[in-house]
This record gives structure tokens, sequence and C-alpha cells, in this order.
């Protein structure tokens, strides 16, 4: 108690101290003292006891000083034979004003009182959009966000408050400044501030796309947390952000924002996302993704067979797969996503997909060819369409499990001789057989006729493998039986 009692004796002291010089009239001869002062405060402020005993009157003093400042730098009347500057005010008073609403109500409802926010606006927009005349100015800026992150933080009217005074242009302004850091705490006011009210201006207003655009980059840079990647995961929860801005967005935010959605539908908290509800992207999400995938990846196979326009047709051939694998993920759980299951259209696209890129890999040497090495090398890895295949088949046993509309069209479509002709290995497309198990398998569960058809289906001989021959091993048949021997020589062992 007395070690507190101190401490807010020597905060009211420097509070005495402030008063004694203020109110601040720019004279450069008391830049010193007034900083000197604000370092010490902004120390001091680090204690609850500090911060619970800081009232207007002094907040309205850090104001003038901001003001003042301000209108100083942007008429470019800064002081240039003086030892601290308008900006190492700035930054000081930013420092000040952060530790002053940490973790504390009162203060940033006073800040809202003052109305300090609208002059920290100004001077965030002024240092972000003159460039980096010098290091002061970028750690002034990020201070200031800093601050703002304060703010908002655990307070609904100060949230509504900064989103309403900073939304788009200031944060605009801080993400083209291009600092990381600072592009960092912005993430962090946006996340605190999102609500239902911010998400619709977010998805709504004609910048809020560029804003996503800006939030995606910051998502790919490290950082503890990741204020990027909490935002990106909130709105991947709301329908009509993925209806309104997928469709604007770059191709790399697209792939950015598709591996999100799979790495959530895949994370380890989703294996009980049917009784826990941890997984949120909503169904009628997915089904639109699954719209997508039927408009984009319907010419797929023969472009990339014909390798005209590469660069594009790589791009759009990282979005199908992207879109693919999100569906194959999403399908594993037909309770949560039981919707995508009555889309025919897409189980017929996904049949037509594998039996083009069936007859493709036949035709000659391409991305769809089946490489059977077992060597363990990957040198298709690199290619956007590796495993695309195998991703089909494991589609197509997502679609078809406990559904017997689907597994009847599969035998209509002729879909059941065309996967078994997939049980085999390819370097291109890993567990390709084992999907193809899969997938036969769950078109005959509870399907007498598709159990019928694969039984009356006829034995036409072995087909050739290169992998078993490869291996050193002969495949024969006699009387109906078949018969495995070793190609291999023996050799004496010459070892001692």
């Amino acid at each position: 108690m007395e070690a507190s009692a101190e401490v807010a004796a020597n905060f009211l002291g420097t509070i005495a101290k402030f008063d004694a010089i203020s109110p601040f009239d720019a004279d450069t001869k008391k830049y010193n003292q007034y900083f000197d002062v604000l370092k010490t405060l902004t120390g001091q402020l680090k204690e609850s006891v500090c911060r619970e005993s800081l009232k207007e009157a002094d907040l309205k003093h850090i104001h003038s000083v901001i003001a003042v400042c301000y209108t100083k730098l942007k008429n470019n009347d800064k002081c240039l034979d003086v030892t601290i500057s308008e900006t190492d005010l700035c930054c000081e008073c930013f420092r000040v004003l952060r530790n002053s609403c940490a973790q504390c109500q009162q203060n940033q409802d006073l800040i809202s009182t003052v109305n300090i926010l609208p002059v920290v606006k100004q001077l965030l927009d002024l240092y972000a959009t003159k460039g980096r005349d010098c290091e002061k100015e970028t750690v002034a800026l990020r201070c200031g966000v800093q601050f703002i992150g304060n703010y908002v933080a655990g307070n609904q009217s100060t949230q509504m408050m900064a989103w309403q005074t900073l939304f788009p242009e200031t944060f605009l302004n801080v993400f083209k400044f291009n600092d990381t850091k600072a592009s960092q705490y912005l993430c962090m006011v946006i996340y605190n501030c999102l609500n239902d009210l911010s998400t619709q201006q977010l998805i709504k207003h004609p910048d809020g796309l560029t804003v996503v655009e800006y939030i995606i980059q910051c998502s790919q840079t490290e950082s503890h947390p990741d204020w990027g990647l909490l935002i990106l995961e909130e709105l991947l929860q709301n329908n009509e952000f993925i209806m309104t801005q997928l469709e604007g967005l770059s191709s790399s935010s697209k792939t950015v924002l598709l591996e999100l959605m799979a790495a959530k539908l895949d994370s380890p908290a989703s294996e009980e996302c049917d009784q826990t509800n941890s997984i949120k992207i909503p169904a009628f999400t997915i089904a639109f993704l699954a719209e997508i995938f039927e408009t984009q990846a319907s010419g797929i196979v023969q472009s990339a067979v014909n390798e005209r326009d590469k660069d594009e047709n790589a791009v759009d051939s990282v979005l199908v797969i992207h879109l693919l694998q999100v569906l194959c993920l999403a399908t594993c759980r037909p309770q949560q996503y039981g919707i995508i299951q009555s889309r025919t259209s897409l189980l017929t696209l996904v049949l037509e997909l594998l039996h083009k890129a069936h007859l493709a890999g036949k035709s000659g040497d391409n991305v769809f060819s089946t490489r059977q090495t077992l060597s363990g090398q990957e040198d298709s890895v690199d290619n956007p369409l590796h495993g695309f295949k195998s991703d089909l088949i494991r589609l197509i046993g997502n679609l078809t499990y406990r559904n017997k509309n689907n597994q009847d069209l599969v035998r209509e479509l002729q879909g059941i001789p065309l996967l078994l002709d997939h049980c085999n290995v390819d370097e291109c497309n890993p567990y390709m057989n084992q999907w193809a198990i899969f997938a036969i398998h769950n078109l005959c569960e509870d399907n007498t006729e598709n159990q019928a058809f694969i039984a009356n289906m006829q034995r036409t001989g072995i087909a050739d493998s290169d992998v078993l021959t490869d291996m050193g091993i002969e495949v024969q048949e006699r009387n109906g039986k078949l018969y495995v021997k070793s190609t291999k020589k023996s050799h004496p062992d010459n070892t001692s």
C-alpha cells in the first residue's frame, strides 16, 4: 500500500509540473521541458494506480500539444534548430495516451469526451501520406496506431467512435505506408472493432475490398498474434463476404482465403465439429464455392493439355485446385454440409473432369499421365494440378456417401469402370488408389444395383503394369487363377 501511495504521489507531482508549463503555445524553448514531462508520464502510466488518477484536464493538455504540433507540421512550420521536434512531442503524446487507456475504460471514455481522436486521425494521415522522411515519423505512426488499439480494446462505444473516424481513409493510408509493424497494429484495431455494423460497412463500402486485400497481405507476414488472420477467420463466417468480395479479389488473395478455409476445415478441432460447432463456415458459403468451381473448372483439363496462355492457366489451375480441396474437406462432414450432396451438377462435372483427365493422360505425356514409379520422387509436385485426379476421386466418394441418388448417378454415367481404372499407383496423384477404393466402397454401400454391376463386369485379362515389371514381378493367369512370380534372377552371395 505504501509503495502504491508513493507511486501515485510521484505521478501527481509530474502532473503538477505539466500544469505549470501549460498551456502549450509552441514556444520552442519549452519543447525540452514538455518532452521530459511527457516521457515521465509515459513510464508512470504503466501503473494502474496512475492510470486511475488521470483527470480530464490532463488529457486536455495532451490534446492541446497534439493540436498545435499538427498545425505546425501541416503548414510545414517545423522548427529545425531544436533538439526536440514536433514529431518527438507527438510521438510521446501517443505513448502517454496508449498507456493511459490500457485496460482502463475510464480513460478510454475520457479520451472520447476530450475529443482527441479527430486530431490523432489528422496526424496519422499526415505521417502516412507524406512519405518516409525520417525514422521518427515512422515510429510516431506506429505509436499512434498502438494508441488506437488500446483505445478500442473491450469498449464498444470507443470501437464505434474509432471505426467511424478512421474507416476507410486512415486505414488505407496506414496500409499504403507499407510498414509491417504499423499494418499489424492496424489489423489489431480492425479486429477489435469488428461487429455486425462494421463488418457490413467493410463488405459494402466501395473501398472495403481494398482494405480486405491489405488485411490478406498482412496475414502472410509473421506476427503473434496474427491479427490479419483473426480478421479473415471472422469474415469467412459471413455468407455475404464470400458472395460479394471473393469475385473482386486478386488471384493471390483468393488463394489465401481458400487455403485458410481448407486449414480451418481440416483442423483437429473440426473432428468434433458436429458436437461443438467449432467449424463455423456456413453451408451456404460452401455451396457458393461449389457453384464457382462448376463455372471455373469445366475447361481446365483442355487448357492444361494444350498449354495455351500458360501464366493465365496456371492461375486458374491454382484457384480450381483450392476450390476442389475445400469441397473435399467440407463434404467429409455430411451433417454440416449435406446440402452439397444435392448438387447433382457438381457430381456430374467431377465425373466428366475425371474422364477427360483420364483420356488426356492416355493420349500423351502430360500432367495427367500416370507415373507408376514407386520411386518416392515427386517431380510434378510444383505443378498446380498435382493431385488433381486424387481430389476428384475423393470428392466423388464423399458425394456418394450414403446417398442412393448419387450412387445411381455414378453408375448411370459409367463412373464405376472409370473409378476402377484408377485403382493403381500414380506418383502425380498421391493416395489415388486408396481414394478410388474408398469411392467404390461408398458406391456399393446398401446399393445392390452397383454391387451387381461390379459383379457382372467381365475380366478381360491382366492389365500391363510397368510398376510390377520395375519391381521384378510378373502376374500370369492360368485356369482362371492368378499367379505371381519373380522375374529377377538370383545371384550367388559373394559376401564373405
